[in-house]
């Protein structure tokens, strides 16, 4: 462009703002253009913490952080530092080619080793099919179930929402064309997978439509391809390419662009990336597709993201990553010839608007065509900057002063009328016509007369105008203004705000030394405030001797503020970091709104020199020249950071992020850790937090990270919200909840204990009293019960062995006369037997067999007996031993019986009476031969753990118990069968519940009639 050209350039558009205020909405709108990212972007290098400059690929995660795959591993991205995963981390390869999020949130990575899936600190190696492709070429579409179709070049799978392959429908599983870009989603749903020949549609892993391609974009190598409304977009080897099925039109968009590196729809916006152009995104306008925007940053660009805030990434193989910040304003530039480019005033007066640049020359813009007219030339040299135009001011009559470096001038059209020769820094017109003026040596007052008088004449030199003016402060000063209440105010660098009302002066430096900083402009709003713009302390407001300081710490872009515009209630405020709208101010309340405007949003620069509104326009005076904003904007689209706890540390330990944590007293310091992620914002990002049961108010930190200390016990939350560089606050507020534990000494139980302690003693002396005193009968009464209890286990003892004694005497006694009347009745049969009838034959038989059974229940009853002095004989035994000895004794019952024993598992080792667990046993098996069946004896017999006991068990087939005899089968002399019907005496199973019962155990049985039955009984395993 010629220097001579003072055209506008196109117009820099941005997308809508957050900070304009209703006062404005209703101004008159200005269509134009849009274009939605700077067109400045930050370049990252490894001198920004970028592992290496050879980016292969950008993708977003669910919580925000931007991930970048690289040939020395992965990059995690949060606004503030790069943290790299390698293989050292769980990585499988250090070469990431692609990073894909699904919809689960998990990121898969692909490398020159096996596919990665990471979730958190969770990493899994996914082994597929082995893959007959590079795999530079990775992409993933979800469908509706949370499966996924996945491409790996010509490879393409389904998984299910498990990540288990499933078989691919026939049309898709067949060989395909290598292509870059094989899937894209459609609506409702629908996955749309070029095939060679056809794009089939389909639904989960199901085809459910298929479209026959045009011959043109059949079988195309290497094809990238999406959809939009219908129509289908391809690049290939003749340029970008759109085609509508139902017209069968086929259109060129782009020749240029061939073999493209990936193609999306953002929006109603078509983004196609090149490695050799770069990324062009294209609009729909009047039924084509024309290019808007070209962002080429670098040579090889491989990959793009639009991440949640609208801001665009491009990455490129060598250079690193580049950042285009989402605009959100349109923002116009009129460029003034390079060496005049710099204006440093604005004045709108009627319909023109007036240009004072740094070098001493002033431009009239026109509105209608947006041009700027040089208006007054300088005679300085084109660079000398002690010509510049320092302030303009208007009289009531229309006619305009400037004030420069080298004098006061009065313009009369295209000329300057030299009145005084003075180092001008500021003017300011009062209501009167008055003037006041800061100049290199001091602040004068000139009245409307004496400014008349200078108007006639041709010009005063510095004595007489000294002689006339009135001098208000000797030194240098940068401003003045004249406040509603009369009241001069005016900036002193040797003595700082200085203010002059009814002969009474006041140095402001003596009440604050915030006061003694250079002063740049002063405001007064609508209720009496005064607004300073400082030159290092932000901004200053004043009102009835109480002030209030706006920094960087509330939103205000920077502490250094070059001038301010009053509009409404509301304030605009040019700072060296661009321009913000300061509204809502409450100084009483400490209460503003600040929403700022820089590069992110649209300016070309962010060094704002002056600031006017005009014609329904923000007009910003920039190193650039003229900046133009319309004020009123389209829908707004806001956009929020995001907040999370990243750590919690509590006296330099580390413990995990989890709600209702709980803490040891003495552990009452902790460290939060949080961040704000809002990459429009960084390095501007801040923060208000709250500990709710400790802060009474919400306070502000630039840190990502506070303190507290010796906290008391009690439940308390920390909460924290980031605010981004706008103030908008982020959408959650990040949390956690915990307790600290009281000491023991300072919760109830131990009050309560003390005092239960207290009264205890108390009782315990009077307690002790009559324990001492009762000592000696307890010990006499304990003595006289200890000699009677010796002589009762003596009397005890005497009479069980006379009980012995008398048992085993019975028994003898008993069985004598038996075995008498046996001998006879035998002998009586020998002897007559010849003379004896068939029945007295059986009576005497009768009268034998009772003898025998009184005689076995006799024994059965002694051995009863002897349960107890057996038991005493315990010694390590298993069970299987003593079972084999059964055996060996009953060989002949068994063999004639056909009875089998079977051991049905191991037996532990216990603490046993041999003879008790013989007589145990053998009357178990007995039992179960004497009661047996028709088929033959099986008797099964094993062990199992029942808890602290074995469990043991003897099973038969034999003809079982009826339910309601089955307790009574275990009392003395209960028996179901007659003795001719099967032998006994009623004392076996009396005698097992005693052997069981005496070692701690129990004895039952589980039976159905006709189908066998199963004794238990258990004994402690020790």
């Amino acid at each position: 462009m010629s220097t001579r050209d003072y055209k506008r350039l196109p117009p820099l558009s941005i997308l809508t703002s957050s900070w304009l205020l209703g006062v404005f909405l209703q101004l008159l709108a200005v269509s134009l253009p849009a274009q939605a990212w700077s067109t400045y972007p930050r370049h990252f290098t490894v001198d920004d913490g970028l592992p290496t400059l050879d980016v292969y690929h950008i993708q977003q995660d669910k919580d925000g952080f931007i991930w970048i795959g690289t040939d020395v591993g992965m990059a995690r991205y949060d606004g503030y530092d790069f943290d790299v995963t390698t293989t050292r981390d769980g990585l499988p390869n250090n070469d990431v080619i692609r990073i894909v999020e699904d919809q689960q949130g998990k990121l898969w990575v692909s490398s020159f080793g096996p596919l990665c899936i990471i979730d958190g600190a969770h990493k899994e190696i996914i082994d597929l099919p082995e893959l007959r492709v590079p795999k530079t070429i990775f992409e993933i579409v979800n469908s509706s179930e949370d499966g996924m179709w996945m491409n790996f070049g010509r490879d393409i799978f389904y998984l299910d929402p498990n990540y288990q392959l499933k078989p691919l429908p026939a049309p898709i599983a067949r060989p395909r064309t290598y292509s870059r870009q094989a899937m894209t989603k459609s609506i409702k749903d629908t996955v749309l997978i070029y095939s060679g020949d056809y794009i089939y549609h389909t639904h989960n892993e199901l085809v459910v439509d298929s479209i026959l391609l045009p011959p043109v974009f059949r079988d195309v190598l290497e094809i990238v391809y999406t959809y939009h409304a219908g129509n289908y977009f391809f690049i290939t080897d003749d340029g970008l390419q759109v085609w509508n099925p139902r017209s069968k039109e086929i259109k060129l968009i782009d020749s240029e662009i061939k073999k493209g590196v990936v193609m999306h729809m953002e929006g109603d916006q078509l983004f196609a990336l090149h490695s050799n152009y770069g990324l062009r995104i294209y609009e729909q306008e009047g039924g084509s597709w024309k290019l808007r925007h070209e962002l080429y940053p670098s040579d090889y660009c491989n990959s793009y993201l639009l991440d949640r805030e609208g801001n665009l990434w491009i990455t490129t193989l060598g250079n690193g990553v580049y950042f285009y910040p989402r605009q959100t304003i349109p923002s116009y530039i009129t460029v003034l010839p390079e060496e005049h480019q710099r204006v440093n005033k604005l004045l709108g007066v009627n319909n023109r608007l007036y240009l004072g640049t740094y070098n001493g020359r002033i431009y009239s813009y026109d509105p209608m065509d947006h041009r700027a007219s040089l208006l007054v030339e300088s005679s300085a040299p084109k660079n000398d900057i002690f010509d510049r135009v320092m302030s303009m001011v208007s009289l009531s009559t229309g006619e305009l002063l400037i004030g420069k470096d080298t004098g006061l001038y009065l313009l009369e059209g295209d000329s300057l009328k030299l009145l005084v020769r003075l180092a001008i820094k500021s003017l300011f017109i009062d209501k009167d016509d008055g003037l006041l003026i800061n100049t290199q040596r001091n602040c004068l007052q000139v009245s409307r007369s004496l400014l008349e008088k200078w108007r006639k004449n041709v010009e005063f030199d510095y004595k007489k105008f000294k002689e006339k003016a009135k001098i208000i402060t000797e030194g240098r000063g940068y401003t003045s203004f004249v406040s509603k209440d009369g009241t001069i105010w005016t900036d002193n660098t040797a003595r700082g705000l200085i203010s002059y009302r009814n002969g009474v002066t006041t140095y402001w430096q003596d009440r604050s030394q915030i006061f003694k900083v250079q002063i740049n402009d002063i405001e007064e709003l609508p209720d009496g405030t005064l607004a300073l713009a400082t030159q290092g302390e932000g901004l200053v407001f004043l009102k009835n001797g109480d002030f209030w300081v706006v920094d960087e710490l509330l939103q205000l872009p920077s502490t250094i503020v070059n001038s301010l515009y009053l509009s409404g209630d509301s304030l605009w405020v040019a700072t060296n970091r661009g321009v913000a709208l300061v509204s809502a101010i409450d100084i009483s309340r400490r209460q503003v709104t600040v929403n700022v405007y820089n590069q992110n949003d649209g300016l070309l620069t962010e060094d704002i020199a002056d600031v006017v509104v005009w014609q329904d326009e923000l007009i910003l005076a920039t190193e650039r020249g003229l900046l133009r904003l319309p004020l009123k904007q389209g829908p707004k689209e806001e956009v929020y950071p995001w907040v999370l706890i990243q750590s919690l540390k509590v006296d330099g330990m580390d413990l995990t992020v989890v709600d209702d944590i709980e803490l040891p007293n003495h552990l009452n310091n902790p460290r939060f850790s949080f961040l704000g992620i809002s990459y429009r914002s960084q390095g501007k990002i801040r923060y208000r937090y709250r500990l709710e049961g400790y802060d009474q108010d919400w306070l502000n930190t630039a840190n990502r990270e506070v303190n507290y200390h010796n906290l008391s016990p009690g439940a308390y939350t920390f909460m924290v919200q980031a605010i981004d560089y706008k103030g908008q606050f982020s959408e959650n507020v990040a949390s956690l909840s915990f307790y600290v534990r009281p000491h023991f000494t300072q919760r109830r139980g131990f009050w309560f204990l003390l005092s239960f302690l207290i009264i205890g003693l108390l009782g315990a002396a009077g307690y002790s009293y009559l324990t001492i005193r009762q000592k000696n009968i307890l010990t006499l009464l304990v003595k006289e019960k200890t000699a009677n209890l010796d002589q009762q286990v003596a009397e005890l003892a005497r009479s069980n062995e006379e009980l012995e004694q008398f048992a085993r005497a019975a028994s003898h006694d008993l069985k004598s006369p038996l075995r008498n009347v046996a001998s006879f009745v035998q002998l009586l049969d020998r002897r007559a037997n010849d003379r004896l009838s068939k029945d007295e034959k059986e009576y005497i038989q009768l009268a034998v067999n009772g003898v025998k059974s009184m005689e076995r229940a006799i024994d059965d009853l002694l051995t009863v007996t002897k349960v107890d002095q057996q038991d005493m004989n315990k010694v390590p035994l298993n069970f299987i031993s003593v079972i084999k000895d059964i055996e060996k004794a009953n060989q002949h019952i068994l063999e004639e019986q056909e009875a089998e024993i079977i051991i049905d598992s191991e037996f532990p080792e216990i603490i046993f009476s041999k003879i008790n667990a013989y007589q145990l046993f053998q009357n178990l098996i007995i039992n179960s031969i004497n009661y047996r069946s028709e088929d033959a004896p099986r008797i099964h017999i094993g062990c199992e753990e029942a808890g602290s006991f074995w469990k043991f068990y003897v099973k038969d087939n034999g003809i079982g118990i009826e339910e309601e005899f089955q307790e009574q089968i275990f009392a003395l002399f209960q028996r179901l069968h007659h003795n001719d019907e099967i032998p006994g005496t009623g004392i076996g199973l009396a005698l097992c519940k005693k052997i069981i019962e005496r070692n701690g155990g129990k004895l039952s049985v589980d039976s159905i009639p006709g189908h066998g039955a199963t004794f238990y009984f258990t004994i402690p395993k020790e």
